[in-house]
């Protein structure tokens, strides 16, 4: 068994996936949010469990990959959140995951990985001592990387926004346009049962943002981000950038749209992740 595992994380296709994994965790999601970056750790992610327990268990193929595909389809979906819940309440740190099933798609990279597997002797580097020297650094490495994918909300950022003058009223309809043109900038989707214009909740892969009117001439709003597992343990949150652009664009697209009024923006202390 040790053999078999040494061998299978000195393959070139092991050590791209898990190259992936990495890379996109800790740079590529931060720097360029989108639908591809949102989904290449749900790829790498599963090659590196499918390699790793591929290698463990060689004459239980079919059982691997099918326990693999029940396992990432209960996660993604709504079945999980109870295990999270119970699990968050008895960790020292939270958990979490966004439910998408478009992630599924990452399931066909299983074929190829059992190609790998069969003849793991073809796809392995060509340096005689990797095995010796690289196996033990390389799992380590991989179990942080798996860890990596599972994504940490942290509590939400929530401040109001009034005008200063109590008399003044805004044009609700104008609000829900600002805030839907500045959701559409940051690449931010309707994540509500509310259809456009309607909705009050949006979200991409990286942060949400929902809003809701508190009192005749206040607007409250919250906006959260996302940690990895793996950046936990350096206390970095991967999503302030993201999420700071946001806030300071909600600001400056109300001041445009609003001019004749003086707005003031009040951010509560109750956020944060704990």
């Amino acid at each position: 068994m040790r053999n078999r595992l040494s061998a299978i994380i000195v393959t070139w296709p092991f050590l791209l996936a898990l190259a992936i994994l990495l890379i996109n965790d800790w740079w590529l999601k931060s720097a360029y949010p989108n639908l591809i970056t949102g989904k290449l750790s749900d790829f790498a992610g599963i090659a590196v469990v499918a390699f790793l327990l591929g290698a463990l268990f060689p004459r239980r193929v079919l059982a691997t990959a099918l326990g693999i595909a029940a396992v990432f389809l209960w996660w993604k979906s709504p079945l999980s959140s109870t295990f999270i819940q119970l699990a968050n309440d008895w960790l020292p740190f939270r958990i979490g995951r966004t439910v998408d099933y478009s992630d599924l798609t990452a399931l066909c990279i299983l074929p190829f990985c059992h190609c790998v597997l069969v003849d793991s002797k073809h796809y392995a580097l060509p340096w005689r001592n990797a095995k010796r020297f690289l196996a033990a650094p390389i799992l380590g490495i991989s179990l942080f990387g798996i860890l990596g994918t599972s994504q940490l909300p942290f509590d939400h950022e929530t401040y109001l926004m009034r005008p200063t003058d109590p008399g003044a009223r805004m044009d609700w309809g104008t609000v829900a346009e600002v805030i839907r043109t500045v959701a559409e900038e940051h690449n931010l989707a309707c994540a509500d049962e509310a259809v456009l214009p309607d909705c009050s909740y949006f979200q991409n892969d990286r942060i949400r943002m929902r809003y809701l009117i508190v009192e005749p001439n206040t607007v409250s709003f919250e906006i959260s981000g996302e940690y990895t597992a793996f950046l936990v343990f350096f206390n970095i949150r991967s999503s302030e950038k993201e999420m700071d652009a946001l806030r300071n664009s909600l600001k400056r697209a109300f001041a445009s749209r609003f001019p004749e009024m003086k707005l003031e923006y009040v951010e509560l202390l109750n956020q944060r992740y704990r």
